[in-house]
């Protein structure tokens, strides 16, 4: 029955890979859904189960799917958070993290929610891609490293924030979903202690914080984004928590204003750093991103 399976699921499961391969993890994950449920109705879960032991790709499919799902529905639901502050049409929500989450106590979770003005999807995208940039714009970060790359979406990197007497860095693997068929695109990171194949830094004078952060880029037309960004750390710091919590409000209140600056940069200054990696990676940004970017327009008759 498993050989079966995996012959008259060929195809589908190419479609799967293809799906993956192009950073369409939503996408790829569906497919496997409606294929899981027709296993099921023939009361074949062994046949189902086969097919990842024939396709281990199957379970990062599963894994990022279930990951992307989650996270569309916490940027679409205001429940269980509240809103503390709005500036500059920013919103910036809070919530305890859930009973029983690892270092419950200790995590803060923010929500930062904002719409773009007179910003294109392709500068925002490049802001959030250029990780070894994040120094120039992310609030207070004094170095960004990619430790190593994956795909043209997906990183691993270091970094770093050197503020006297509160020194702070973190080692993420994230990466990117295309996710244009459902109208937006994601960014999806978490901290780690180690990465296959990958020499994991010592903190060098910081401490190393617990991080997560999830990721919405929706565009609204051709020049307006809604940008919003789910943030849950532990920033390991001997301070009462409401005191960490003023402190990561208020950078995270300017966090998409400079993110706005930086991308609005990239069109008025040429030889900005962002603008000179747009123009010196062309096969990912002309080929791959600016075609994608396009037929998302033409879909929405912008």
């Amino acid at each position: 029955q498993s050989t079966w399976g995996n012959r008259m699921f060929a195809p589908r499961i190419e479609a799967i890979t293809s799906h993956a391969q192009e950073h369409r993890w939503i996408a790829a994950g569906n497919e496997l859904l409606a294929i899981e449920r027709e296993f099921l109705a023939a009361n074949n879960e062994a046949g189902f189960l086969s097919l990842f032991e024939a396709h281990p790709t199957l379970h990062t499919v599963k894994s990022r799917h279930s990951a992307c799902t989650e996270a569309v529905s916490e940027f679409e639901s205001e429940e269980g958070w509240d809103l503390v502050q709005t500036w500059l049409g920013t919103k910036t929500y809070v919530k305890k993290a859930p009973v029983g989450h690892h270092n419950s106590d200790n995590m803060m979770w923010l929500k930062i929610d904002g719409e773009l003005e007179d910003t294109d999807a392709l500068e925002c995208l490049a802001v959030w891609r250029e990780i070894d940039l994040y120094h120039q714009w992310l609030p207070l970060c004094s170095t960004a490293d990619i430790l190593h790359e994956i795909s043209d979406v997906e990183f691993v990197a270091n970094l770093k924030w050197k503020i006297p007497f509160f020194s702070r860095d973190v080692v993420l693997h994230g990466f990117g979903v295309d996710g244009t068929e459902d109208g937006h695109v994601l960014v999806l990171a978490s901290s780690i202690s180690d990465f296959e194949g990958v020499t994991i830094p010592p903190p060098d004078g910081c401490v190393r914080i617990d991080f997560r952060v999830k990721v919405l880029i929706e565009p609204l037309s051709r020049t307006k984004i809604r940008n919003c960004a789910i943030v849950s750390l532990d920033l390991k710091a001997p301070v009462p928590g409401f005191v960490q919590q003023v402190i990561t409000k208020r950078m995270a209140c300017v966090l998409l204003h400079q993110m706005q600056s930086t991308a609005k940069k990239i069109k008025s200054h040429p030889t900005s750093a962002h603008a000179k990696r747009i123009q010196e990676e062309k096969e990912f940004y002309q080929e791959w991103l600016v075609p994608k970017i396009e037929a998302f327009f033409q879909t929405k008759g912008w």
